[in-house]
């Protein structure tokens, strides 16, 4: 029986390809114009297994599949290569470090500091590899939305990571996120994995949670399901500034912590965001004043720490285990003298709110007033989660109808 499919009579391609082939040496002389890849492309991903088959495969003159391009949308002279990336690169650094072993130079490394994959050849297997016909094939009349489509089509062998297919996509959440990474953060503070776009990941947690108002699940489907254009209207104009601003207090405050796990942002900037809406002055803070404390919370058993943050870190995705957390370490920090509480009437004011926000967290956001069970923590102070509150008049909606407190009523 057909499946029960169809294709929208819409939004129909004009794309145009056209064949063409060159030798290696030739490909090598020319680079320039063909090593250049839309941001939606992967990093390198090969294990040297593939390497060393793909070179096997250039030398006996064995089937290799053709690399697909098209014209930069940048404005930059040159092409885009839209899938072959892995074997255009393994071929141009196979050759370059053949050039730099004929001269007697040292291997050429990559932005690691990995040596390119190489090994010798004999003479004839030499000049086979340099003349070997590499096959292309352009697209013309592509879009950056066919450019998307396409990729995420065409890609084979290895697959996209979540967070390769969350660099692919258009979403603004996406796009505030490529922002947040530019942050000086993720290249000074943070000293875990980097490939395949693992560290861009962990630029998407602190967007959430400004989108979420802290907590909401951050496992990988449902970032991904998060990142679709249907919640774009959760994206406000100034988010990347408050970011951005958020995580300079994270390198003060945690100053000496170096983040191995990529869901050790959601700890560090939960906590900014959380003591930042009980009324604390981060910003005037002595440098390093978490440090400690999460050292002695966070950090308890350092060698699955640096196995990259198993356990803790990988529950920590959980919207309900963020909850269960920060019930307790909220008092931990605030109690602990860790941070400058200010005076009598700011500490009064602190811990007022405090008791509001784990009352909160206790009771899963049910008002105990109105019995209200969607009241987010940004309209805490509008409801009774401690028992002082319940003196307060008119404030959630026990009548069934909201009646906001004035703007500046006393506590």
């Amino acid at each position: 029986m057909p499946r029960n499919y169809s294709i929208r009579e819409d939004n129909y391609a004009d794309v145009v390809s056209y064949p063409f082939q060159m030798p290696l040496h030739a490909l090598y002389e020319s680079k320039a114009t063909y090593i250049n890849y839309p941001d939606c492309q992967r990093q390198e991903v090969w294990p040297e297994r593939y390497k060393k088959d793909l070179i096997d495969s250039l030398v006996k003159g064995l089937f290799i599949p053709e690399i697909l391009l098209m014209a930069r949308l940048d404005g930059l002279p040159g092409k885009w290569v839209i899938d072959g990336q892995q074997r255009l690169e393994c071929m141009m650094q196979f050759y370059e470090a053949l050039e730099a072993d004929l001269r007697g130079d040292p291997i050429p490394k990559n932005e690691e500091g990995e040596e390119y994959f190489y090994f010798r050849l004999t003479s004839s297997q030499e000049k086979r590899f340099r003349d070997r016909m590499i096959k292309f094939t352009e697209l013309q009349n592509m879009t950056e939305d066919l450019l998307t489509v396409t990729f995420l089509r065409l890609q084979n062998q290895v697959s996209l990571s979540s967070a390769e297919k969350l660099w692919a996509t258009r979403s603004q959440l996406r796009n505030v996120a490529v922002e947040v990474y530019g942050h000086p953060f993720f290249g000074k503070m943070y000293q875990g994995k980097t490939k395949r776009r693992q560290s861009f990941q962990m630029a998407i947690y602190p967007v959430m949670i400004e989108m979420f108002k802290p907590f909401t699940d951050m496992a990988s489907p449902h970032i991904r399901f998060t990142s679709g254009y249907s919640h774009d209207g959760l994206i406000y104009p100034e988010m990347t500034e408050t970011i951005h601003a958020n995580i300079d207090l994270i390198m003060n405050l945690y100053s000496g912590i170096n983040p191995l796990s990529m869901t050790e942002m959601i700890i560090m900037y939960q906590s900014v965001w959380l003591l930042k809406f009980l009324g604390i002055d981060l910003a005037n803070s002595p440098h390093g004043s978490l440090a400690e404390w999460y050292r002695k919370t966070i950090i308890q058993d350092p060698d699955k720490h640096r196995r990259g943050g198993k356990g803790l870190y990988h529950q920590m995705t959980q919207n309900k285990v963020q909850r269960e957390m920060w019930e307790r370490w909220l008092g931990e920090i605030v109690y602990g003298n860790y941070l400058n509480l200010g005076n009598d009437a700011q500490k009064s004011h602190i811990i007022a709110q405090l008791e509001r926000v784990t009352g909160w967290l206790r009771h899963d956001g049910i008002c105990k007033s109105c019995g209200s069970a969607h009241v987010r923590l940004v309209d805490v102070e509008r409801h009774v989660f401690r028992p002082a509150d319940s003196h307060r008049p008119g404030n959630c909606y026990a009548s069934k109808a909201l009646v906001l407190a004035p703007t500046g009523t006393e506590r």
